[in-house]
Formats: structure tokens, C-alpha cells, sequence
């Protein structure tokens, strides 16, 4: 079984699938995606020099019919699926869900439902064709990864000792698995007290440090998103300030590679009040 449900920004859905009123008839774009292949030529030189892919944006057609029982119903499910599928309401989400589970992508509507006039279709039905523009070509995990540290090392005096695999010597690590096929953006959240908060991927030798105390009750926030990365302190109420300026300079907003990514998390002091907590989504090329 496989469905498909999009969701715009006023909350409004559309199912699509095998039962009426909306069969999904067929759906293109949800594979393979095109790729910008990077290369350079240098003066006399045979052939051209590989530099890097960047994959561009992901086109999504859905081919819809819609099945009534009379005109009256025929003019509404017009309606209702030209009002979800407005480009005016700016992004949506679309979920595909299938026996192996579901992903999603969001998503712009480039055209709104088309109408085709099929003489070779019973009455009651109406065909539609709706383009859809995936600017994050990736499709995600409905669901958001996390991890947990409960404690710094920095400042304890006794072992530390924990189900979850993490070191008893030296600083907490603790291994990721980003299951994607392709990079994916981390949340991290350092909860006071910690002085100058450090998390470095070992598996890329990059990391991110904030050369500032956390106090008790204060929540540090990062960000490594493109385009949204963000670096902020929320106090105890909730209110959040800008901590960009705190960053260390050679820290990298770094992301977690497909496969195996060992964290490491210190600080120059820290309490075992103190704990980070990591989120991320995986990415998938297609489905």
C-alpha cells in the first residue's frame, strides 16, 4: 500500500492514494533527481577536472483522479483540491507512506491542479496534473533523531559509568549513526552549568565551541543548518539572545557524514547537572 498526504501552511490535507475521492494514478520525481556536476579545464588540458555534484531542487508531478457521484461533488472536490493546493500558501509538506514505512519533503506548489477534459473517462471522473518543487531535494524521516549525554566529565571525580556506551576515560563519546545517504544538519542543546561547551565529530576532526559560561538553567543552542544556523542562549523563561559572537572562530558548523560519527563533548568545567542533547533527521536521495 502506498498513500501520499500533502499538507499546506494553513493545515489543510489531501490524501491521495488507492481509495476515492483522490486516486493517486501515478507520480514522478519522487527517484532520482538531476545533479550539477562541477568540473574546471585548465589551459591545454585533456579533458576536465572533477571538483564536485550539487544536486538541484527535486520536481514532483502527481497525476490525480478524482472521483464524484455527482456534478455537485464534482465542482466540490474541484474545489477542495485547488484551495490545499494553493501556490499562494507557500510551502506544504508531502508524506509518502508505504509499507516500509514513510518520508517527507517539503514543498512549493509550481503549478495548481490542472484539469484535463478526457472524453475517454467515465463522468464521474476528472483528471488533474499538479507540479510540486522540493527545494531541499531530500527526503526526510518523519521523525527527528536524538541522542543523549546525560553529564560532562570535566569536573567529576568518579567513574563514569553508563548503559549506553559511553567512554569511562577522558572526555564522553558517543556514536552516532546517520542512517541517509547524504549529510545531514545536527540541533545541538548544552544545558548549564559548563564553561566554554566544546562537541567535536571525531570521524571529520571538525567541532563547535562556545567560549562562554552556561549557567545552571541556561540552555546553549546550535544550529548547523544551510542558511539557518543559529547560535543562541535561552535563559530560564525561555528568551532567547543571540550568542554568535561567542563562537570560536576555527569551530566548523559541521554535519553528521553517512555512517558511523563518533561525538566527543567537553568543557572546562562542568557539574553533572550539565548534559547535551543531539537531533538530526536523516536524508535520503529518493524512495
Amino acid at each position: 500500500m502506498e498513500k501520499l498526504i500533502f499538507r499546506n501552511s494553513k493545515n489543510e490535507t489531501v490524501e491521495l492514494g488507492d481509495k476515492t475521492p483522490f486516486i493517486l494514478k501515478h507520480i514522478t520525481g519522487a527517484g532520482g533527481i538531476e545533479t550539477d556536476v562541477q568540473m574546471q579545464k585548465s589551459p591545454y588540458q585533456d579533458g576536465k577536472t572533477y571538483i564536485d555534484s550539487v544536486i538541484n531542487e527535486r520536481l514532483i508531478s502527481l497525476n490525480v483522479v478524482l472521483i464524484s457521484e455527482s456534478e455537485e461533488e464534482r465542482f466540490q472536490l474541484r474545489h477542495q483540491i485547488l484551495r490545499v493546493f494553493n501556490p499562494k500558501l507557500g510551502k506544504g509538506t508531502l508524506t509518502y507512506q508505504h509499507d516500509g514505512g514513510e518520508k517527507e519533503v517539503e514543498v512549493v506548489v509550481k503549478t495548481s491542479p490542472t484539469f484535463k477534459e478526457d472524453n475517454e473517462l467515465p463522468e464521474e471522473q476528472l483528471e488533474t496534473l499538479i507540479h510540486l518543487i522540493a527545494p531541499l531535494p531530500f527526503w526526510l524521516d518523519t521523525y527527528v533523531e536524538s541522542k543523549e549525554i546525560a553529564t560532562w566529565n570535566g569536573g567529576l571525580k568518579f567513574p563514569l559509568v553508563l548503559s549506553s556506551g559511553f567512554a569511562t576515560k577522558g572526555s564522553p563519546e558517543i556514536v552516532i549513526k546517520n542512517e541517509g545517504d547524504v549529510k545531514t544538519p545536527v540541533i545541538v542543546e548544552f544545558s548549564g552549568p559548563a564553561t566554554n561547551p566544546k562537541i567535536e565529530n571525531k570521524t571529520t576532526n571538525e567541532f563547535i565551541k562556545v567560549n562562554k559560561s552556561i549557567l545552571a538553567g541556561e540552555k546553549l543552542i546550535v544550529s548547523t543548518k544551510f542558511g539557518n544556523k543559529i547560535v543562541e542562549i535561552e535563559d530560564s523563561l525561555g528568551n532567547r539572545t543571540n550568542a554568535f559572537n561567542w563562537i570560536d572562530l576555527n569551530s566548523t558548523f559541521f554535519q553528521l557524514v553517512p555512517g558511523t560519527n563518533v561525538i566527543k563533548c567537553d568543557s572546562d568545567e562542568g557539574t553533572n547537572e550539565a548534559k547535551i542533547s543531539i537531533q538530526w533527521r536523516n536524508r535520503y536521495i529518493g524512495i
